[in-house]
């Protein structure tokens, strides 16, 4: 379809604004139309976060500005006029970020250029449209935390929510601490030298790449053989995987050892201190739930965000699961025949929650009920509602939109609530 036609079409623009990366498109498609860093250089050649949380209102007011800037006119080419907005968020995004967001929508633009409304959805909620479920436990391994959210029948259980600081950031930090102790750089001349005696520094976008194009989730076997050889050295370490030589600069070649690309993501399983990993976060989220809903969501879990597509994930997290539901603390509570399925989103995992509010902004009547407009949003004293902000008091503007915010599936309240 032409470029023009879409455009004229005035469709939704959904936004997903991820810790790494944010994803932008219109309502209807499969896909986002670009996917860029959720950073960009400034004017001033300063690099702005969207989500540094040691910017005050005024510099992230002004940050947001021209970062939508760039989306809208550089990315999407369509201006704001007359374009609804579906914004993708996860649970935990601040109320700062909320309310600034939607002051650049409804205050900085001009009154012919302003976006009729704004839908706040939990992408741990909307992903589940793009597989027509409504139960299901949702892992969201990003690049900052991992959080685990249990959705019953369209509503979360946000009492058994769990989360944890392990995702992307965790195994690059370690990744680059193993590479400067122990990987080699060869040079034009054919010399190897360290590679901290070369290169000081390597960044987030080529650690990225290295971690994309080269590290793997080993098997659950051969992870529990590297374990116990950690603590025995009796026991033999398996064969590592063949090392791999990356480019760095055109000019130097980084030898990667076959231990390092193995082991890196093994952050992600092994358990701290207090005996927790991305697994036991799952396990621990499905014990706090009811017991009538507990089989469902073993039955229903769905993975998301960018660190679940590394290669042998999946499998790993399942056969993970298998093994340590059988331990002593949780044979009890969840018998024998404790079955764990697990779902395949109809698109890339780091996209599962944009999709979801995709199709979700081609529901007109729905969207439009649900929306936050601008009248709503001044005669709310331009404050955005948190998720866990189920006030039912008199004070309220608009119980409506407060309470409905909080599923998208759910039953709507009446408009006038006793």
């Amino acid at each position: 379809m032409p470029l023009f036609e879409v455009v004229q079409e005035k469709t939704t623009v959904v936004f997903d604004f991820g810790s790494a990366y944010t994803k932008c498109g219109f309502a209807g498609e499969n896909a986002p139309r670009c996917i860029i860093p959720s950073h960009f250089i400034r004017k001033s050649g300063q690099i702005f976060y969207i989500h540094d949380k040691n910017l005050s209102d005024e510099e992230l007011f002004d940050g947001l500005v021209e970062f939508l800037y760039i989306l809208y006119f550089r990315e999407l080419l369509v201006n704001t006029k007359d374009r609804k907005v579906v914004i993708v968020e996860s649970i935990f995004t601040t109320s700062k970020f909320r309310n600034i967001i939607a002051k650049v929508f409804f205050e900085h633009y001009e009154a012919s250029c302003r976006v009729p409304s704004i839908y706040f959805g939990s992408a741990h909620i909307l992903s589940l449209l793009t597989l027509g479920v409504k139960v299901a436990l949702v892992v969201d391994c990003g690049y900052r935390e991992t959080l685990v959210l249990p959705v019953y029948h369209a509503f979360p259980i946000f009492q058994a929510c769990e989360l944890v600081p392990l995702g992307g950031k965790v195994i690059h930090q370690y990744l680059k601490a193993q590479l400067m102790e122990e990987a080699t750089v060869s040079t034009e001349s054919r010399e190897e030298l360290p590679l901290s005696s070369v290169h000081d520094q390597l960044d987030e976008k080529l650690l990225e790449n290295i971690k994309v194009k080269t590290c793997i989730v080993t098997r659950f076997d051969r992870a529990q053989t590297i374990r116990a050889a950690k603590l025995d050295l009796d026991i033999q370490r398996p064969e590592p995987p063949l090392p791999v030589d990356y480019p760095i600069n055109g000019k130097l070649i980084l030898k990667i050892p076959g231990k390092i690309r193995e082991e890196t993501c093994e952050l992600l399983f092994d358990r701290d201190d207090g005996d927790i990993s991305l697994v036991t976060l799952i396990i621990n989220s499905i014990l706090k739930c009811p017991i009538d809903t507990r089989r469902e969501l073993m039955e229903n879990i769905v993975l998301m965000g960018g660190t679940t597509m590394l290669p042998g994930f999946k499998a790993r997290v399942m056969n993970e699961l298998k093994a340590t539901v059988q331990e002593a603390r949780y044979k009890e509570k969840f018998g024998k025949e404790s079955v764990f399925k697990m779902h395949t989103a109809p698109c890339k995992e780091n996209c599962t929650g944009w999709l979801g509010g995709a199709l979700f902004g081609t529901l007109e009547i729905v969207l439009g009920v649900r929306s936050l407009t601008q009248e709503q949003y001044l005669s709310s004293n331009k404050h955005i509602p948190d998720w866990c902000y189920l006030t039912d008091h008199d004070e309220v503007v608009d119980d409506r939109f407060i309470v409905r915010e909080t599923s998208f599936m759910g039953t709507p309240r009446s408009e006038n609530p006793q």
